[in-house]
């Protein structure tokens, strides 16, 4: 949670990713709670609280690290206190985690005496969907970073360990001195050299 909480760039980033989302679902909540009949009710019932506690969790998330993040000195100073809210904000994070397994179980994982036959029919599924999708993104963007990298690393290494021997030894790009050419001895070659 350390490296989590070590900027408020980072910060800005989880509100951006998770406020959003939390906005989202309040809105799709409201406007259907009662109206959206896609599907049976125990489907519905599922996919609410699904969203219900991915929006809570969400929000619950950026408060502690926006918490952390404005005090970070004060809760520094008193390391019981710091190691506490790391606590709770690790504890968030992993019921996030916990939470993204359960939403994938519920949203895909019907049998087929029970399966919904048109649930993009219904707006909170297509929202709790959507925020899948986004905790995909999120699992997965180093994977794919390090994917996209691994083409930069193979080709660019050689060039990159170059140009930093070229920097780091100034005398390897100005060549050999005048006075250190005039000490080569000079041989003549001829063909009975090599017979």
């Amino acid at each position: 949670m350390n490296e989590i909480t070590s900027s408020w760039v980072t910060v800005g980033i989880i509100s951006v990713v998770n406020l959003p989302q939390v906005l989202a679902t309040i809105i799709v909540l409201s406007m259907h709670w009662h109206t959206d009949h896609a599907c049976n009710r125990q489907h519905m019932f599922r996919w609410k609280l699904w969203a219900v506690v991915a929006a809570f969790r969400m929000l619950a998330y950026t408060g502690v690290v926006f918490y952390m993040q404005l005090y970070r000195t004060q809760l520094q100073e008193r390391p019981e206190v710091w190691q506490k809210w790391r606590s709770v904000g690790n504890t968030l994070d992993g019921c996030g985690l916990i939470w993204f397994v359960l939403g994938n179980l519920w949203l895909f994982g019907d049998d087929a005496t029970d399966a919904c036959s048109h649930p993009e029919k219904s707006p909170i599924y297509d929202m709790c969907l959507s925020m899948i999708v986004v905790n995909y993104v999120q699992f997965c963007l180093p994977c794919i970073l390090a994917i996209i990298l691994i083409p930069v690393f193979c080709f660019c290494t050689p060039c990159l360990i170059r140009l930093l021997a070229r920097l780091n030894d100034p005398r390897a790009s100005q060549g050999a001195t005048q006075n250190v050419i005039d000490t080569i001895p000079l041989v003549t070659v001829s063909a009975d050299t090599f017979a």
